[in-house]
């Protein structure tokens, strides 16, 4: 995250902050000549201020320019130095916190073209809330200081297909998996999905249910609403399609409209590609 900003201010062959605090000028390559803890640390200092100074929109955009690269199959991203590494020995802060599926096929890092320490991701099948999962987020939000906070289901994913089934035959399964699948079964709205007669459709349909189903109790939630209202936290919702690699933003909760039944109007998001990886504030959800 913030990839062009950090590079453009806190380059490793550019300034340090010297032991008042200031920047002060020390031109060398920690590849080449090797580098000390101080110089690590004050190297991870920078990019944190950095990374404070930006808005919750502004991560946002910066999140969906990461997934437009991706799709178009121009990656920024490069593998971490030795240097890089080192300096998030002590901490870490992640702009973005993403509840995602346990599906292979969906490596959140690299749909966003994000890197080491970039994002806080919390994965589990179904990507679904529970005390694990939200925990884990409430965690991001309080403690890590996250300013988007993001539930991104996907094409094809196999647990809500699962628990679309009849509750009989989910009941088949192993104990804690029928339980997993009849959690998000709950919250499907089968009779206005049972309309639906094309498959990928409802597949679309089906797994947007559920990310808006998570979005709700995720609004429900004192503490990361209190960061809403703050204008310090936006919650959105996503559907990544594997067959494009394109995510696209299908809800946003803000200060503004602090529900998912809030209308917010669409703004443009600057790329650098021909398409956004989706686009702020869209909340067209097929069959809502």
């Amino acid at each position: 995250m913030l990839a062009n900003k950090r590079n453009a201010s806190f380059s490793m062959c550019g300034e340090l902050w010297n032991k008042e605090g200031e920047a002060a000028s020390m031109q060398f390559n920690p590849n080449e000549v090797g580098f000390s803890m101080e110089e690590a640390r004050q190297y991870c200092a920078m990019n944190k201020a950095a990374a404070k100074e930006l808005t919750p929109a502004q991560v946002l955009e910066d999140l969906q320019r990461g997934n437009s690269r991706f799709w178009m199959g121009a990656p920024s991203r490069s593998e971490k130095t030795a240097f890089d590494r080192r300096s998030l020995i002590g901490t870490q802060f992640p702009s973005v916190a993403i509840l995602s599926c346990a599906d292979s096929r969906v490596p959140v890092e690299t749909v966003f073209d994000q890197g080491l320490g970039e994002i806080f991701v919390v994965r589990v099948a179904g990507n679904c809330l529970d005390a694990a999962t939200t925990g884990s987020l409430q965690y991001a939000v309080k403690h890590l200081g996250v300013k988007v906070l993001m539930v991104m289901g996907h094409e094809a994913c196999g647990a809500i297909k699962a628990a679309g089934l009849p509750t009989a035959k989910i009941q088949q399964e192993p104990p804690d998996l029928a339980g997993a699948l009849l959690m998000l079964k709950e919250g499907l709205d089968e009779n206005r999905l049972s309309k639906i007669t094309d498959a990928k459709a409802y597949d679309r349909e089906a797994v947007i249910t559920n990310v808006k189903t998570q979005v709700e109790k995720l609004t429900r939630d004192t503490s990361i609403m209190s960061k809403v209202y703050a204008d310090e936290l936006i919650v959105v919702g996503g559907f990544y399609e594997i067959s494009s690699g394109l995510v696209d933003f299908v809800l946003e909760v803000n200060s503004k409209a602090p529900s998912i039944a809030s209308p917010v109007p669409p703004k443009p998001v600057k790329t650098e590609g021909p398409r956004a990886g989706g686009t702020i504030g869209r909340q067209k959800v097929v069959g809502a």
